[in-house]
């Protein structure tokens, strides 16, 4: 995510420096020759970035061409590619708001929490009235599904979980593939029952015997 910042100011460093070394007009020549150098080395370190910025240039210029659809929970909304997520989130929200109490906890994750590259936070924005039952917000490989994670003691202090499946086919080729522990998912066996699914989404509560 940070590279493209990186990338771009990187000429800009190389400009300056012959700027102020008084050599100005080879600024742009040597700016331009950076940024040749920097995405070279960029895409053939990781091909894969190649595809990532050509969809977000993409995005951004025909932004018109990509139609939203709005996930609504409550009072809020929130933008959604695909008019069967924007609908089965606005359903999940509905009825987690109809039966849990304000002040609950509530954890959104993957649904294998051995793998743990992605989430859809934006659960958190739509159900305010639901505390977040952990420290991380946002997953990220490596950080939350590292040996000595929290991430399971802060799944036993929820009350209600959002897994979506989907996630777990994110396929980037990298070490991201690599599967974590295994102690979160004993915790959501253990703890907590299956009590809705709509697509890719489930619904568990902790169950009422513990």
């Amino acid at each position: 995510m940070v590279a493209p910042v990186t990338i771009a100011l990187l000429p800009v460093l190389a400009a300056a420096l012959l700027i102020l070394k008084n050599k100005s007009t080879l600024a742009p020549v040597l700016a331009a020759l950076v940024t040749i150098a920097c995405f070279s080395l960029l895409f053939s370190i990781c091909p894969e970035s190649s595809k990532i910025f050509d969809q977000s240039l993409h995005n951004q210029l025909v932004r018109s061409e990509a139609p939203e659809y709005m996930a609504r929970g409550g009072e809020r909304s929130f933008p959604l590619s695909s008019p069967i997520d924007a609908q089965s989130v606005t359903r999940i929200c509905a009825a987690i708001t109809q039966h849990s109490r304000n002040g609950e906890r509530l954890f959104v994750g993957p649904r294998d929490l051995r793998q743990t590259n992605y989430n859809d936070v934006y659960f958190y924005y739509l159900l305010p009235q639901l505390a977040p039952s952990t420290y991380f917000i946002e997953m990220n490989p490596f950080s939350a599904n590292r040996a000595d994670s929290r991430l399971g003691s802060d799944i036993g202090h929820a009350d209600w979980l959002i897994p979506d499946s989907q996630l777990n086919e994110f396929r980037e080729p990298n070490v991201s593939l690599q599967l974590g522990p295994d102690a979160p998912n004993v915790v959501v066996r253990d703890q907590f029952v299956q009590v809705a699914q709509l697509n890719q989404f489930s619904i568990f509560h902790r169950r009422r015997d513990l």
